[in-house]
């Protein structure tokens, strides 16, 4: 079975999701070019997608079209299982185009339909559909541009020209895969960075194996976060150590540093196990985003947890202390000297003079 790597991959956000069926089957037709001659509508298919994202709603699919030209595979547009698929495409099709529509010219083009059933159990992925994220994911540089002015296609069609949030950061140690195998084909699409819109409703993942030079793309936007937009810190610590926490937070915001993840404001004495739970994914995910994950010492249990964790994905991590007490033989942890650890003794003031030294 082949393997496709790169499509022009449309996913339908919400059920019965209009404006994505109309996308997709007129996009590409709007110069006298003839992107597809032939879609493949395919029901009861698993398209599995997952995420290293705890805060992204990107729930699995379960019906599909696949767009070919000459047999190849060109476009993949995956949707939701209650969406009422024949009527999505009548509409689609009905849509009008040039001085008729999209049906006429498909029929005049002869442009063929066929269908099958896969008869596949849904395999669902816990996300929460009343929160899902519209996902349009990129695979060649035209279109990233025009994506990232706030348009969802290259199309001049009024489809095409429609808005989106235009204000985007670059995210450079995203995962997002789809795994969609077909009576004829196999897609896996991986996807390792992404531009978010600053709502979070909208995310753009970069295809890798695609037209995308997404190395050139990562060094450009890293450079510029760290030029001079903004570079990312998480501060743990001991619960006793809040009002420090606060202050490293303040002195680094200050500084146009962007904090990933307040944790203090969660501190209470009334607190259930699902709220801990709850607490410990956000704070996960503070550490998952941030450039720089510091720590404060003393610390109890959870922070050492974190501290871990920077150390597994990579972080620079600093260990700030008012005494060189905890960095004594006898109180220090062997991790505590790694060299991936910079050690920092001093007051505030002075540890977070040196931490911005970074930028």
């Amino acid at each position: 079975m082949n393997t496709i790597k790169t499509v022009d991959l449309w996913t339908e956000q919400n059920e019965n999701h209009i404006e994505c069926f109309s996308g997709a089957f007129v996009d590409g037709f709007e110069n006298g070019d003839i992107p597809f001659d032939t879609y493949k509508v395919i029901r009861n298919g698993n398209c599995i997608i997952t995420s290293n994202r705890n805060d992204l709603n990107i729930s699995n699919k379960h019906n599909a079209i696949v767009f070919y030209k000459n047999g190849v595979p060109t476009r993949l547009m995956v949707i939701n299982k209650n969406t009422d698929i024949d009527n999505c495409i009548d509409t689609a099709l009905n849509q009008s185009f040039n001085s008729s529509t999209l049906n006429e010219l498909f029929c005049k083009l002869s442009i063929k339909r066929y269908d099958i059933d896969l008869v596949q159990q849904p395999v669902h992925n816990g996300s929460n559909k009343k929160d899902e994220i519209d996902v349009g994911s990129c695979d060649r540089p035209s279109l990233l541009n025009c994506m990232l002015e706030g348009c969802y296609t290259q199309s001049d069609t009024d489809y095409g020209k429609s808005n989106s949030d235009s204000n985007y950061h670059f995210i450079p140690d995203i995962f997002i895969q789809y795994d969609f195998a077909t009576d004829t084909e196999e897609f896996k699409i991986e996807h390792r960075c992404a531009f978010l819109n600053e709502n979070m409703t909208r995310i753009i993942p970069l295809q890798e194996n695609s037209l995308l030079n997404i190395d050139e793309i990562s060094n450009q936007f890293i450079q510029d976060n760290k030029g001079g937009i903004t570079m990312k810190f998480y501060v743990g610590s001991g619960m006793k150590n809040c009002k420090l926490v606060n202050y490293y937070a303040k002195l680094l915001k200050e500084n146009g540093w962007e904090q990933t993840y307040d944790w203090v404001k969660n501190v209470s004495d009334d607190i259930s196990k699902d709220d801990m739970i709850k607490y410990a994914s956000l704070e996960s995910q503070g550490i998952v985003d941030s450039d720089v994950v510091i720590i404060l010492l003393p610390a109890g249990r959870g922070a050492h947890i974190e501290l871990g964790m920077a150390m597994a994905l990579n972080k620079k991590i600093f260990l700030c202390s008012a005494t060189t007490e905890e960095f004594n033989i006898e109180n220090t942890v062997a991790f505590y000297e790694l060299s991936k650890v910079t050690q920092l003794v001093g007051e505030a003031l002075d540890n977070v003079k040196k931490i911005l030294e970074l930028k």
